[in-house]
């Protein structure tokens, strides 16, 4: 057999030069095969999880000058907000066990897994320690430099917070099983401890000495906070009672009950007192319930709710959270309520100063269940679905935009009918469809439910449900007790398809929702596209025809849109061809650049289609028919062909994705591995495996990223697509054959984009200033992948030109300021106000118009010293990057500034009395001097071109005529003029042809 040669067509697509079947590559035996280890190069290299805000673990909440902070935990690794804003600040790198307890104080973060604590400052660990090799550390307190750390069986161990050294342990007795412990205010030396079996131990920490138990409760002690008075906490029950103690003289106060659920009683979880003024308490539930206590009148004040506080019970339609409450805390000094809890959000709840009443101040939140998958709305957005009935919008870049899509006034509907609003929450979404075309003017958004005969519609500009005409209904009424399986909306935007269980395919107009049509192969019985359920529909990508996969094993292509004839109401739908696939689909993906198909089967192999529309050859007498008799002749569209036949995995494939331009095709499956396959090649180049099954894959539209979604997790996972970026995998060079080898890394969630990275220095307002190798983003610490780019940038600087990151108008407006000061001054001088006698008057300002108190400073003061100013200091340094990356950084008067204070003339030497041509002072020529070899150190580089330049034109028409005139000096700038005309010469070769170009266009010539 003759070897196909496969080439790579402009927009994408493989094809054969020659028809005969390519020959079968030779077997190679196992013990024969290369096999690639887990530290290869990957084609995917992670990038972000995106979703992710808290875990189970309750949060460590601590106020620092004017902005508070809370520590939370998500699996191994650890989240710090500022509060200000609810913003993601800092992740701290990934422990090797799950993490069960944090704790913080100041910019010492710390953290226990299982019997290990760790202990960091900032992201860098510091010190760990042991508390135990059997028992699990279940809480951590840190207080006045010191950690206490509890465990399972009863041990208390006293650390010394900034070295981890031991000072102190103690342990409960045996008859004493430790729940939670708290500090006391005023009670410095002490800690206050809570057991199974309802009592309450106070310990002298510093001596391991017990000072007093109390009698039991009659119930397990499941929750402690100290009260603002002394010698009072309040004790969280697990029977649902809040008591209010007085430790001094062990009596309780009074007490507070929370309502039963469902006929049994709910757990305290987290206790929090109001510290600002008012009497207020409040208390957390497993339930999500977050109860409003009125301590001075002793009563129920309200209940919060999602949005705002009810003054009852029944008027709560909608939890804060729908599980557990992990922790309530009071900001310091502020009626503000900081909650969290395990269903993956954070709360915070401002009350009304005249009222007192709550509501909600802002929120962060993720799917709060396992997320089935994930899709790309465009380059920026993604969409993302779960089991907790939820569709959430999510950037890609940043966690602040992320936001869930609204299903209506669902409280509203809850309260009208008495239910929990939860209940009134559409199902989970089995599949979904994007368009971008019409986002503006009507839903760009088709979803398909679980159990649902219906498809929904959603508005992407206004991140809601399409409440008016929002649902698209089956015209059949066999379809009565079917599902939607599949659903598609055309490349216009303005149709939407929607494929049932009964293998029905229904065409509609998404703007009016009104019926288009159906498709309906004549062969099949009422009304049928397809025997069987719909698994996958797509349009071309000239819009006019729609290929359907169905579960009996066809493919078919139709004209797509279907006609409704007006007589009788049938639907015109024409059949182009059906295709029998030798497989079982339960899995399909279509490339729309490339018209390529790929259909996973119950074999777990994947085939390729090429769907691409080709015509039968019209005969002759076809033709003299069509012409003579007047009947249309219609042209037969050949079938697609099968040109790709992959198998590797040993389980049933779950996803499959098309990179945009269809070179890369990727399938994952239930046993956790995902294949890279390259479609020219017909080879595997990647394969990677997961704990957890991936159960959807996507592709940025751009193809920069991939995205994946595992069962049993509520997170989005990104990948970056390193073949966007030039990578060649090793299987293309050394013939390697790939086999996966260990379990994948996991992406880690990054700090939000907005966020300002210099205040990392200042430790954000808290304690001292960082030392440099405390700063997140070092060299030492860059991706791979942005190691890659750097390496790139630095082999290809030689032929290229790179600009500034600053403004346009910085650079500008730099060469040209003298003359905006000028075209800014006042035309006619200020007028003289009289003021009353009372007044004081200023005198007349003092002739200096159009120079800055700092040049009048220095020209009127004393000679300085060469290393006065901090760009001058950082040249004597040599340190010709931290000195631009200074200039950058100031305003453009005070660049100006910094280059005209070079010269002598203000600084008070008078060179006119030296005798010869070259007279100039040692301070000046070293001045100069080390301008010209930041100059030198820049300009071969050619990079921030454009700033540079800026700064060597300002430069030159401060000190260029004194500088000339000095024959050493004016040796170095002939170097200088030697780097220019390389420069102009580069540009002018990159800029020519484009010139040219524009010139043929515009001139014709």
């Amino acid at each position: 057999a003759t070897v196909s040669v496969l080439y790579w067509r402009g927009r994408g697509r493989a094809g054969e030069m020659t028809t005969e079947r390519p020959a079968k590559r030779a077997r190679v035996e196992k013990d024969e095969k290369k096999k690639v280890s887990a530290t290869r190069d990957h084609v995917l290299l992670p990038y972000r999880a995106v979703g992710s805000v808290t875990g189970p673990v309750a949060p460590s909440v601590v106020t620092a000058g004017k902005d508070s902070f809370a520590l939370c935990a998500v699996g191994k690794t650890l989240y710090e907000y500022n509060l200000a804003k609810l913003q993601l600040i800092h992740v701290s790198q990934a422990l090797p066990k799950k993490i069960r307890a944090v704790a913080k104080q100041g910019v010492l973060n710390t953290a226990a897994a299982k019997g290990e604590i760790y202990c960091f400052k900032i992201r860098r660990l510091i010190w760990t320690a042991v508390h135990s090799q059997h028992a699990k550390v279940t809480q951590l307190i840190a207080r006045n430099q010191v950690l206490l750390s509890l465990a399972s069986d009863g041990s208390v161990k006293v650390w010394k917070l900034e070295s981890g050294e031991l000072l102190n342990e103690f342990s409960l007795r045996h008859d004493a099983t430790p729940t939670v412990m708290t500090t006391v205010v005023n009670y410095s030396t002490k800690i206050l401890i809570g057991t199974v079996q309802g009592g309450l131990e106070l310990w002298n920490f510093n001596t391991g000495t017990l000072v007093h138990k109390f009698d039991s409760f009659g119930a397990q002690v499941t929750a402690l906070a100290p009260s603002p008075a002394d010698d009072t906490v309040a004790v969280g029950l697990v029977s649902g009672k809040v008591l209010l103690v007085n430790l001094a003289y062990g009596k309780t106060l009074f007490e507070f009950t929370h309502a039963k659920h469902s006929g049994r009683s709910v757990a305290v979880t987290s206790i929090s007192f109001r510290n600002d003024g008012p009497q207020t308490m409040c208390s957390g539930t497993e339930y999500g319930e977050v109860a409003v206590w009125n301590l001075a009148k002793k009563r129920l004040e309200g209940l919060l709710t999602s949005s705002l506080q009810a003054a009852s019970q029944d008027e709560v339609f909608e939890t804060p959270h729908e599980g557990r409450v992990t922790l309530l805390h009071f900001l310091s000094a502020e009626p503000v309520l900081f909650s969290a809890g395990e269903d993956n959000s954070l709360r915070m709840y401002i009350f009304d100063k005249l009222q007192g009443t709550g509501k909600l101040l802002r929120e962060r939140r993720g799917h709060t269940q396992s997320c089935t998958g994930a899709s790309f709305f465009d380059s920026k957005l993604m969409l993302s679905f779960g089991l907790d009935r939820t569709l959430r919008a999510s950037h890609v870049f940043t966690d602040l935009f992320n936001r869930e899509i609204s299903q209506g006034s669902l409280i509203k509907e809850a309260r009208k009918r008495g239910v929990q609003s939860i209940d009134l929450k559409l199902q989970p979404v089995t599949s979904l469809a994007a368009s971008t075309r019409r986002t503006h003017d009507w839903a760009s958004v088709l979803t398909g439910h679980k159990g649902s005969g219906l498809a929904r519609m959603w508005r992407m500009d206004k991140f809601s449900i399409a409440e008016k005409k929002g649902v698209l209904r089956s015209p059949n009424d066999r379809d009565k007790n079917k599902v939607v399986t599949a659903v598609c909306i055309s490349q216009c935007g303005n149709y939407g398809l929607v494929g049932m269980s009964s293998g029905r395919i229904h065409c509609f107009n998404l703007q009016s929702t009104e019926f288009r049509g159906s498709f309906v192969d004549e062969t099949l019985e009422h009304d049928k596209a397809h025997d069987g359920r719909i698994i996958g529909m797509y349009l071309l990508q000239d819009n006019g025809m729609v290929l359907t996969i169905g579960a009996d094993c066809y493919q078919r292509l139709w004209n797509f849109p279907p006609r409704i004839n007006g007589e009788d109401g049938d639907t015109d739908s024409q059949l182009l061809f059906k295709l029998t696939m030798p497989i079982i689909p339960n899995a399909c993906v279509f490339n729309t650049s490339n018209n390529f198909l790929a259909v996973s089967g119950a074999d777990f192999s994947v085939q390729v289609y090429d769907v691409t529309p080709k015509h039968a050859e019209v005969s002759a007498q076809d033709v003299i028919n069509t012409v003579l008799r007047k009947v249309r002749v219609t042209c037969k569209v050949l079938p697609a062909r099968k040109v790709r036949h992959f198998e590797k995995h040993s389980s049933p494939v779950t996803s499959l994705a098309y990179t945009p331009d269809s070179r890369l095709l990727l399938t994952s499956s239930l046993d956790g591995l995902v294949c890279v396959w390259d479609m020219p090649t017909d080879r595997l180049i990647d394969a990677v495996s997961f704990e957890s099954p991936v159960t959807s894959l996507d592709v940025h539209p751009d193809g920069y990223f991939v995205s994946t979604t595992h069962a049993n997790d509520e997170n989005v996972y990104l990948w970056t697509n390193k073949m966007k970026y030039g990578h060649i995998p090793a299987s293309f060079t050394d013939g390697t054959e790939i086999e996966p080898h260990g379990v994948f890394k996991m992406p880690e969630v990054t700090i939000d984009g907005t966020w300002d990275m210099d205040e990392d220095r200042q430790e954000v307002g808290m304690g001292e200033a960082v030392e440099e190798n405390d700063e997140i983003n070092t060299k030492e610490e860059l991706s791979e992948i942005e190691k890659m780019l750097i390496a790139k940038v630095e082999d290809d600087v030689q032929g290229y030109l790179s600009m500034a990151p600053t403004p346009r108008g910085k650079w500008s407006t730099l060469i040209a300021l003298e003359q905006i000061k000028k075209r800014n001054a006042p035309i006619a001088p200020p007028k003289k106000i009289d003021a009353p006698f009372f007044l004081p008057t200023l005198g007349e300002k003092k002739e200096n118009d159009g120079e800055s108190r700092l040049l009048a400073t220095l020209k009127d003061g004393p000679m300085q010293d060469a290393t006065e100013t901090p760009f001058l200091r950082l040249l004597e340094k040599k340190d010709f990057k931290a000195g631009l990356s200074l200039l950058e950084e100031m305003g453009v008067s005070k660049v100006d500034a910094e280059f005209k204070g070079l010269t002598d003339t203000y600084f008070g030497v008078d060179n006119e009395e030296e005798e010869g041509p070259d007279a100039m002072s040692e301070t000046i020529a070293k001045r100069y001097n080390m301008v010209i070899d930041f100059f030198e150190y820049h300009l071969p580089r050619r990079t921030h071109y454009d700033f540079v330049q800026s700064l060597l034109c300002v430069f030159l028409k401060y000190a260029g005529l004194q500088a000339s005139a000095n024959a050493g000096i004016r040796s170095r700038l002939t170097v200088l003029k030697d780097h220019q005309a390389a420069n102009a010469s580069l540009l002018s070769s990159l800029c020519d042809s484009s010139l040219a170009a524009i010139r043929h266009f515009v001139t014709g010539v």
